[in-house]
């Protein structure tokens, strides 16, 4: 979540500052210039989603396996139920790994925020420990 990347950032490069430390000065650094370059290339809508959605829970339905390049990768599909009662059923960005499917198929329930049936991931998948 862009808001937690941000206060990373902001720990490290404080503590780097206090501390005289160059690695946590860059790596906090690093953090917030990352942020704000992942919420400058949203699209629009998205930014749209994340401003005024509603926040909610969605919850992992399956995964399709694609082979690209020689390799498997995966699709992940999760679902969740608006702001009008109406269930949707949503393709996560990306593909994904047999080990990031499986991390991502053991969370509960993935935060979002939704209008309608669009919707937002407040997590980055990809970050997932492989």
């Amino acid at each position: 979540m862009l808001i937690f990347e941000i206060i990373f950032g902001i720990i490290g490069l404080l503590l780097g500052i206090a501390y005289n430390q160059p690695f946590l000065i860059i790596l906090g650094g690093g953090s917030i210039i990352h942020a704000i370059y992942r919420f400058i290339n949203l699209p629009k809508k998205d930014r749209t989603i994340l401003k005024h959605g509603y926040k909610g829970k969605a919850k992992f339905i399956r995964r399709t396996e694609t082979l690209i390049k020689g390799r498997h990768r995966y699709l992940v599909y999760y679902g969740y139920t608006d702001e009008n009662g109406e269930y949707h059923e949503v393709e996560a960005p990306g593909f994904f790994t047999y080990n990031q499917t499986n991390n991502i198929q053991g969370c509960l329930w993935l935060p979002i925020k939704y209008i309608g049936k669009k919707s937002v991931l407040l997590v980055d998948l990809h970050s997932l420990i492989n």
